[in-house]
C-alpha cells in the first residue's frame, strides 16, 4: 500500500513538472551584440537627420525631469559604431549635432568639454552608439536600416538614468572610420568599448553601468587627446600623450592606445618604435585570443595595395606576429574575411586565398611555425559592417584575424 501511495506521488509530481515545462515560456533569443533584439513587426525607419533630432530631444527631455530647475552639467563620450568600436564620419556628426540641439533647445543642459576635469565636474555622461543593421533584427540579413542609440550615465551613481533609441534609413549615412581609426593596423574590441556598447543598446533606466566602463574613463579621455593631435598633425604630441595613456591602468592592454602609439611614431618614421607598438598589440590580441590585422588587399587579389608608405610595413607587421607566435608556442589559424561585394562562393575563395598568402609569408618569416599555422576564409558570413560596397567604409570586413588554437598533438 505505501509503494503504492509513492509512486501515486511520484507519477503526480512528473505531471506536474510536465505541465510546469508546458506552460513556462520559451526562453528569449539573445539577439548578437550590436544589433537589435529580432522583431516580428519592426520599427518603421525615419531619414537620418529626424532619428538625430527626435533622439536628442527624447533624450534631453528625460534628462531635465531629472531636475526641474538646476543647470545640467553633461559631457560626451564620442559616439561610436556599436559593431566595430570605431568613431566614424557619421557619429562625429551626431556629437555635433548633440551639442547644438543641446544648445539651441535645452538651455539647462551645458555641454562641457570631454578632459579629466570635466569627468569630476559633469553630472551626466552620454554615450551613443549607431551603426547599420538588419531592421527585422536578423544578423544574417542586408543591412537596410541604422540602428541609432543615445543614453546618459550619472556619473555619481554609475546607473543609466535616460535612454533613446531610433532606427533611421541608410541613405545619406557615411560610415567611413575617422581617420585614425582608418588606418590603424589592428582591430578588436577591448572590454571597455564592449561595455560602453552594453550601458547604450542593451540598458534601461536604472541599470547599472559595468564597472569596466567606468573604469576605463580617465583612459579613455587620455586616447582622445592623443587622437586629437595626432589628426591635427601634431604627431610628436600625439606620441607623448598616448605614451602616458599607456601607462594609466589599463593603458598597457588598450588596443585605442597602442594603435594611436604605433600611428604617431610612424608618422614620425620612427620604424622602430613603431614596430614595438604593434608588437604590442600582436600580444593584445594574443592574450585574449583574437587579434583582426588590417592588411589593406587589391580589390579581388591577394597582393597588397600599391601603397608603398601603407603596405611597405606590412613585412614588419607579419615578421612580429610570426616571432611572438613561436615565443608563446601558440599554434595560430589565419582566418580571411570578405565584404558583401561579389558572389559568397568567390567571397569565401578570396577570403581563404588571402589567408594562405598571409601564411605563407609568415612561415617565410618564421620557418619554426611551419606546422602551427593553418588558414580559413570565411567569405562575407561574419562581417561587421557589413554593407553591399567596397570602400573605406568596409575595410574592416575585409580583415584577416588571427586566432589562437590548440596545437595538434604529434
Amino acid at each position: 500500500m505505501r509503494m503504492r501511495r509513492a509512486l501515486v506521488l511520484l507519477l503526480m509530481a512528473f505531471s506536474l513538472s510536465c505541465a510546469e515545462a508546458q506552460v513556462r515560456p520559451p526562453e528569449p533569443t539573445r539577439a548578437l551584440p550590436g544589433f537589435p533584439a529580432a522583431s516580428a513587426t519592426p520599427p518603421v525607419p525615419i531619414p537620418v537627420a529626424s532619428a538625430v533630432r527626435r533622439s536628442a530631444e527624447e533624450l534631453f527631455s528625460e534628462i531635465t525631469k531629472l531636475d526641474p530647475a538646476a543647470e545640467i552639467t553633461v559631457i560626451i563620450d564620442p559616439l561610436i559604431d556599436g559593431i566595430t568600436g570605431f568613431e566614424t564620419t557619421a557619429t562625429r556628426d551626431m556629437n555635433r549635432q548633440l551639442v547644438e540641439i543641446a544648445a539651441s533647445a535645452f538651455p539647462r543642459i551645458k555641454v562641457l568639454p570631454l578632459t579629466v576635469e570635466n569627468l569630476d565636474r559633469a553630472k551626466l555622461l552620454i554615450i551613443g552608439t549607431f551603426n547599420p543593421v538588419n531592421n527585422a533584427g536578423e544578423p544574417s540579413g542586408p543591412r537596410d536600416a541604422y540602428w541609432l542609440c543615445f543614453a546618459a550615465i550619472d556619473l555619481a551613481k554609475k546607473i543609466v538614468v535616460a535612454r533613446s533609441v531610433n532606427r533611421a534609413l541608410p541613405d545619406g549615412v557615411d560610415s567611413t572610420p575617422a581617420p585614425l581609426f582608418a588606418r590603424s593596423p589592428v582591430w578588436s574590441l577591448d572590454q571597455a568599448t564592449q561595455a560602453y556598447v552594453r550601458a547604450c543598446q542593451r540598458s534601461k533606466p536604472g541599470d547599472p553601468v559595468d564597472p569596466a566602463y567606468i573604469a576605463s574613463l580617465r583612459l579613455r579621455v587620455a586616447n582622445q587627446e592623443g587622437q586629437a593631435a595626432l589628426e591635427a598633425g601634431r604627431a610628436e604630441e600625439a606620441q607623448a600623450r598616448f605614451e602616458a595613456a599607456s601607462a594609466l591602468p589599463g593603458g598597457r592592454d588598450s588596443v585605442a592606445t597602442y594603435n594611436g602609439l604605433y600611428l604617431s611614431l610612424a608618422d614620425r618614421e620612427r620604424g622602430a618604435e613603431a614596430l614595438q607598438a604593434v608588437t604590442r598589440l600582436i600580444d593584445i590580441g594574443l592574450e585574449q585570443d583574437r587579434l583582426g590585422m588590417l592588411f589593406l588587399f587589391e580589390t579581388g587579389s591577394t597582393a597588397f595595395v600599391n601603397d608603398p608608405a601603407l603596405a611597405g610595413r606590412y613585412p614588419d607587421w607579419i615578421a612580429a606576429l610570426g616571432r611572438r607566435a613561436a615565443e608563446t608556442g601558440k599554434c595560430l589559424n589565419i582566418v580571411g574575411h570578405a565584404s558583401r561585394t561579389g558572389s559568397e562562393p568567390a567571397n569565401v575563395r578570396l577570403s581563404q586565398a588571402r589567408a594562405i598568402a598571409i601564411v605563407s609569408q609568415i612561415r617565410r618569416a618564421s620557418p619554426d611555425l611551419q606546422e602551427r599555422l593553418s588558414a580559413s576564409g570565411m567569405g562575407s558570413s561574419q562581417v561587421l559592417v557589413g554593407l553591399p560596397i567596397d570602400d573605406a567604409q568596409t575595410a574592416v570586413d575585409k580583415r584577416v584575424e588571427i586566432l589562437p588554437v590548440p596545437c595538434a598533438r604529434g
